[in-house]
């Protein structure tokens, strides 16, 4: 069983080479396929775009110096051999790396999903051998993250714990619901076999959130876990190349981060929980909810299940098909469009939720910060010592992880 890290490189010389040492030093039999790439046009484009196309220049003259058998590099940047659109982006060059792998290497090796900003622990590669072992079939693998804060700038601490506190809060309730749809949607951060790959129908071709909805995709096609031993450890750095995600989050603000990334409110996720809990009767008869409701807004039609029921025959079968209906997408559209609705505040809900559960979900270790947390007068994650952020992060960290293992 092999591991082929796959990673996209665009204006990433400075990062990239730091990257690759951390793959090979955890180790050393690692198989590392990357794609420097940028649109043709850049070579002949504005400052900032003509100056990426250099910085990629740059990095393809670093790696044919390394001369390194274990990595193998695909050029589509230099002139005549970049993407054809401006259009193409991130989402492409996955694709393009995943099903290189799959020409080069057998169905049973993995395919690790990174980015060329990312490191991984000494004990990642052994964690991804020891889990594909034990799992096979159509799954993949949402590996665990953390983003490391030391030497940066406080704005740029605050700005990342924010978004990190609404991710973690965000998989945590969706892990306690027991979504299909539970994972944290990060390239960096992804595992699966090629034959798993070779079913999948590929990396959607996006210039942005290629990875929510390719882990979306294979949610449906099989399961998508989310524990293994060791972690990945994206770079908490600006970046504007894509509206979403962590560069562009830490780029933009911990104030633009909370309009853009909510903290939802725990009893929405307890919505969803009751819809999922009556899947079982609704093979039956229609039933009554909140969910329902608003997906028939949705989809624009008064009956969303009849059509379900009578295509899929058994019950396991219709189950599944109201998963596929209720997935991650519409999830999240519910809880993102009721959370505006009912004007929604994020400290109330990171309050609700640590009263909440403090007894039952979240270790008892963490009272005395919980304590803290919730006493203080009216708490603002914008404003807020990041000593307080630093804690939520941690007491989030800690429960997710707990609950990634136990899933």
């Amino acid at each position: 069983m092999k591991l082929i890290y796959t990673i996209p490189a665009l204006n990433e010389e400075d990062w990239l080479f730091e990257t690759i040492q951390s793959i090979f030093e955890a180790d050393k039999e690692s198989q590392i396929l990357i794609c420097v790439n940028n649109p043709d046009c850049w070579h002949n484009d504005s400052h900032e775009k003509n100056e990426q196309f250099r910085n990629n220049q740059q990095t393809l003259k670093k790696l044919e110096k390394l001369n390194n058998p274990n990595i193998t590099v695909f050029d589509k940047s230099s002139p005549s051999r970049g993407w054809k659109s401006e259009k193409y982006g991130v989402g492409h060059a996955r694709n393009y790396l995943m099903s290189k792998a799959c020409e080069i290497f057998d169905d049973t090796d993995i395919i690790v999903s990174m980015d060329a900003d990312t490191k991984i622990s000494k004990d990642y590669p052994d964690g991804l051998r020891e889990f594909f072992t034990e799992h096979k079939g159509k799954v993949a693998l949402s590996s665990c993250y953390y983003h490391k804060i030391d030497g940066l700038e406080q704005d740029d601490i605050r700005a990342i714990l924010r978004y990190e506190i609404y991710l973690r809060s965000f998989v945590i309730n969706m892990l306690r619901i027991k979504s299909p749809y539970a994972f944290t949607a990060l390239g960096s951060a992804l595992a699966l076999s090629i034959k798993f790959y070779k079913t999948s129908g590929g990396v959607p071709k996006r210039n942005c959130t290629e990875d929510f909805y390719f882990l979306q995709r294979l949610a449906k096609y099989g399961k998508v876990y989310n524990y293994c031993r060791g972690m990945v450890y994206p770079a908490a750095r600006h970046s504007t190349r894509v509206p979403f995600g962590t560069g562009s989050s830490v780029a933009s603000g911990a104030e633009q981060i909370s309009e853009s990334y909510p903290i939802f409110s725990y009893k929405l996720f307890d919505d969803v929980h009751e819809a999922i809990a009556l899947f079982d009767e609704l093979y039956e008869k229609d039933v009554s909810s909140t969910v329902y409701d608003f997906l028939a807004k949705q989809l624009n039609s008064d009956n969303i299940w009849q059509s379900l029921r009578e295509n899929f025959k058994t019950k396991d079968r219709f189950i599944h098909a109201c998963h596929e209906r209720l997935d991650g997408l519409r999830t999240f559209q519910y809880l993102r469009q009721t959370s505006i609705k009912n004007q929604s505040n994020d400290e109330k809900n990171i309050i609700e939720f640590l009263q909440h559960f403090k007894n039952n979900l979240i270790d008892s270790s963490f009272n005395p910060d919980i304590e803290q947390i919730c006493n203080i007068e009216n708490l603002s994650l914008l404003t807020c010592n990041i000593d307080i952020l630093i804690k939520l992060r941690e007491l989030l960290f800690n429960t997710e992880m707990t609950l990634r293992e136990n899933e």
